[in-house]
């Protein structure tokens, strides 16, 4: 009797225990556009990397990325891995927001074309068809006899595809959550680059595929344009000012210094 008694006792304190380990986590919603190089978030958070920072980390998949702009200003999100052009235009409009990190510095993009066709001259007059290149389109069309005829990632064209932005006043008032947040960030960035397989079986599971190499070329080429220190491009954020200056002149007054808050990265 006293054995059973001490035994629901054990498991009592141990279940309160638990659950007062799960209340000490401050819970952080993250909404992203696609499954590419967000991979990195989803695979830190699996392994435990959040946890151990005291974050609970939700990610919240919001396709397109003005919509999740407008659901991180009316505060459905905290944070969200944000494109340079959309985050531009809300700042313009007058929402107050910050880039506290970068994902992606570079154009992650690839031209290919068909046979008979080597040089980008050859293509006036001609239709091209635009893709992401997360969508695997590059790999695809190699295989159907396309072959690459430019490819930015390789150029190191520096340009802020992804980053975590968040707003002004979240960031004030919840500080000490963003400089955890950002840490685990920086250590699930080390486990992506350090952990090859653990990766690529993630990368594959979120986008639904099948196919190895096509989750490895995608693999390749994010260790080309993640930033292994997280930081930001201030000219890749220039180069998205200067292309929303063409459309808004307005754009011409920011910086990329306007956008950034360094002060969360180590």
């Amino acid at each position: 009797m006293r054995k059973r008694i001490f035994t629901l006792v054990f498991f009592a304190v141990l279940f309160l225990a638990t659950n007062h380990a799960a209340a000490q986590l401050t819970p952080v919603k993250i909404g992203h556009n696609a499954f590419t190089d967000e991979t990195v978030f989803y695979l830190g958070r699996d392994v435990g990397i959040f946890k151990k920072h005291g974050i609970h980390l939700e990610l919240i998949y919001i396709p397109g990325g003005s919509l999740s702009v407008q659901a991180l200003i009316g505060n459905s999100l905290d944070m969200l891995l944000a494109g340079g052009t959309p985050l531009v235009y809300a700042v313009l409009k007058g929402a107050d927001l910050k880039y506290i990190a970068g994902l992606n510095n570079r154009m992650p993009y690839v031209l290919v074309a068909r046979e008979g066709i080597n040089t980008p001259e050859q293509l006036r007059g001609k239709k091209v068809g635009i893709s992401r290149f997360g969508s695997n389109t590059a790999l695809v069309g190699r295989k159907l006899g396309y072959h690459t005829l430019y490819d930015l990632v390789e150029k190191g064209i520096e340009y802020l595809q992804i980053g975590v932005a968040a707003r002004a006043d979240y960031l004030k008032l919840q500080n000490d959550t963003a400089r955890r947040l950002t840490r685990a960030y920086l250590e699930s960035i080390r486990y992506y680059v350090s952990h090859r397989e653990e990766a690529i079986k993630k990368s594959m599971q979120l986008l639904k595929i099948d196919d190895r190499q096509a989750a490895e070329v995608g693999y390749d080429y994010r260790l080309k344009t993640l930033p292994t220190d997280g930081k930001l491009s201030v000219k890749g954020m220039q180069l998205v000012i200067d292309a929303a200056a063409e459309d808004d002149p307005k754009a011409k007054s920011l910086t990329p210094q306007q956008l950034f808050d360094l002060s969360f990265l180590p």
